[in-house]
Protein backbone atom coordinates (compact mmCIF):
# COMPACT_ATOMS: atom_id res chain seq x y z
CA UNK A 1 0.00 0.00 0.00
CA UNK A 2 1.51 3.44 -1.09
CA UNK A 3 0.46 6.09 1.17
CA UNK A 4 2.72 8.79 -0.33
CA UNK A 5 5.09 9.28 2.28
CA UNK A 6 8.11 8.37 1.54
CA UNK A 7 10.17 7.29 4.83
CA UNK A 8 14.22 5.97 4.57
CA UNK A 9 15.39 3.23 6.46
CA UNK A 10 17.58 5.69 8.44
CA UNK A 11 13.81 7.70 9.60
CA UNK A 12 11.97 4.62 10.21
CA UNK A 13 14.57 2.62 12.53
CA UNK A 14 15.15 6.02 14.30
CA UNK A 15 11.46 6.44 14.54
CA UNK A 16 11.21 2.56 16.11
CA UNK A 17 14.08 3.55 18.67
CA UNK A 18 12.31 6.65 19.74
CA UNK A 19 8.89 4.22 20.28
CA UNK A 20 11.04 1.92 22.23
CA UNK A 21 12.30 4.44 24.40
CA UNK A 22 8.44 5.99 24.63
CA UNK A 23 7.59 2.63 25.90
CA UNK A 24 10.11 2.07 28.38
CA UNK A 25 8.87 5.51 29.79
CA UNK A 26 5.39 4.28 30.57
CA UNK A 27 6.31 2.19 33.51
CA UNK A 28 7.82 5.39 35.27
CA UNK A 29 5.73 8.01 33.66
CA UNK A 30 1.84 6.59 33.28
CA UNK A 31 0.71 9.31 31.24
CA UNK A 32 3.15 8.44 28.53
CA UNK A 33 1.06 5.40 27.56
CA UNK A 34 -1.65 8.23 26.08
CA UNK A 35 1.21 8.93 23.25
CA UNK A 36 2.37 5.88 22.57
CA UNK A 37 -0.74 4.84 20.39
CA UNK A 38 -0.65 7.88 18.22
CA UNK A 39 3.02 7.18 18.07
CA UNK A 40 2.54 3.62 16.95
CA UNK A 41 -0.32 4.79 14.50
CA UNK A 42 2.14 7.47 13.09
CA UNK A 43 4.78 4.35 12.42
CA UNK A 44 2.00 1.91 10.65
CA UNK A 45 1.10 4.87 8.25
CA UNK A 46 4.66 5.41 7.79
CA UNK A 47 5.23 1.92 6.65
CA UNK A 48 1.85 1.60 5.12
CA UNK A 49 0.81 -0.86 7.74
CA UNK A 50 -2.82 -2.77 7.63
CA UNK A 51 -4.78 0.41 7.97
CA UNK A 52 -7.61 -1.62 10.59
CA UNK A 53 -5.48 -1.70 13.58
CA UNK A 54 -3.80 2.07 12.82
CA UNK A 55 -7.77 2.74 12.98
CA UNK A 56 -7.88 1.40 15.77
CA UNK A 57 -5.10 3.01 17.20
CA UNK A 58 -6.15 6.37 16.72
CA UNK A 59 -9.60 6.00 17.93
CA UNK A 60 -7.96 4.53 21.73
CA UNK A 61 -5.63 8.16 21.23
CA UNK A 62 -8.81 10.07 21.23
CA UNK A 63 -9.85 7.71 24.07
CA UNK A 64 -6.89 7.43 26.18
CA UNK A 65 -6.24 10.85 26.96
CA UNK A 66 -7.04 12.56 30.51
CA UNK A 67 -6.49 15.99 30.50
CA UNK A 68 -8.77 18.52 28.57
CA UNK A 69 -5.56 20.41 26.42
CA UNK A 70 -3.72 17.32 25.68
CA UNK A 71 -6.64 15.18 24.88
CA UNK A 72 -8.04 18.01 22.43
CA UNK A 73 -4.52 18.27 21.06
CA UNK A 74 -3.74 14.11 20.37
CA UNK A 75 -8.05 14.03 19.10
CA UNK A 76 -7.36 16.45 16.72
CA UNK A 77 -4.27 15.00 15.42
CA UNK A 78 -5.91 11.54 15.34
CA UNK A 79 -8.52 13.17 13.66
CA UNK A 80 -6.74 14.68 11.00
CA UNK A 81 -4.60 11.11 10.58
CA UNK A 82 -7.61 9.54 10.36
CA UNK A 83 -8.67 11.78 7.44
CA UNK A 84 -5.88 11.74 5.61
CA UNK A 85 -3.42 8.12 5.53
CA UNK A 86 -6.91 5.96 6.23
CA UNK A 87 -8.67 4.41 3.38
CA UNK A 88 -12.08 5.52 2.75
CA UNK A 89 -13.25 2.12 3.30
CA UNK A 90 -12.83 2.47 6.74
CA UNK A 91 -14.59 5.19 7.54
CA UNK A 92 -18.46 5.17 7.97
CA UNK A 93 -19.80 7.73 6.27
CA UNK A 94 -19.04 8.63 2.66
CA UNK A 95 -18.25 12.23 4.21
CA UNK A 96 -15.66 11.14 6.77
CA UNK A 97 -12.78 12.89 5.58
CA UNK A 98 -14.48 16.09 5.71
CA UNK A 99 -15.96 15.84 8.68
CA UNK A 100 -13.13 14.30 10.53
CA UNK A 101 -10.97 17.46 8.72
CA UNK A 102 -13.86 19.78 10.12
CA UNK A 103 -13.69 17.99 13.41
CA UNK A 104 -9.95 18.54 13.62
CA UNK A 105 -10.06 22.05 12.72
CA UNK A 106 -12.78 23.02 15.22
CA UNK A 107 -10.24 20.93 18.23
CA UNK A 108 -7.46 23.00 17.21
CA UNK A 109 -9.05 26.52 17.54
CA UNK A 110 -10.15 25.68 21.08
CA UNK A 111 -6.65 24.89 21.61
CA UNK A 112 -5.41 28.15 20.13
CA UNK A 113 -3.63 27.03 17.01
CA UNK A 114 -4.95 28.61 14.43
CA UNK A 115 -2.35 27.96 12.20
CA UNK A 116 -3.47 23.89 12.14
CA UNK A 117 -7.22 24.50 12.17
CA UNK A 118 -6.69 26.50 8.86
CA UNK A 119 -4.57 23.63 7.49
CA UNK A 120 -7.32 21.96 8.30
CA UNK A 121 -9.66 23.96 6.08
CA UNK A 122 -7.87 24.19 3.33
CA UNK A 123 -7.72 20.55 3.10
CA UNK A 124 -11.61 20.29 3.67
CA UNK A 125 -11.83 22.72 1.17
CA UNK A 126 -9.74 20.86 -1.33
CA UNK A 127 -11.04 17.41 -0.59
CA UNK A 128 -14.50 19.00 -1.44
CA UNK A 129 -12.99 20.20 -4.91
CA UNK A 130 -11.62 16.93 -5.68
CA UNK A 131 -15.26 15.54 -5.30
CA UNK A 132 -15.60 13.51 -2.17
CA UNK A 133 -13.24 10.97 0.44
CA UNK A 134 -11.23 10.22 -1.51
CA UNK A 135 -7.72 10.17 0.28
CA UNK A 136 -5.23 8.37 -1.53
CA UNK A 137 -4.15 11.15 -2.94
CA UNK A 138 -2.98 13.02 -0.12
CA UNK A 139 0.70 13.55 0.32
CA UNK A 140 1.64 16.09 2.76
CA UNK A 141 3.57 15.12 5.75
CA UNK A 142 1.60 15.35 8.49
CA UNK A 143 1.59 18.66 10.87
CA UNK A 144 0.24 20.06 13.61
Amino acid sequence: MSNGISSSNTSVSGFKHDLNALQKLTSYVPEVKKQLCLHTATLRVMLGANPSRTNLLLKQTSARTSTQQHKSVTQALAYKMAARHLPSALHSRPDSQQYLLSEAAKTYELCGNTKAALNCRQMVNRSSLRGGSSNSSSTAALSS
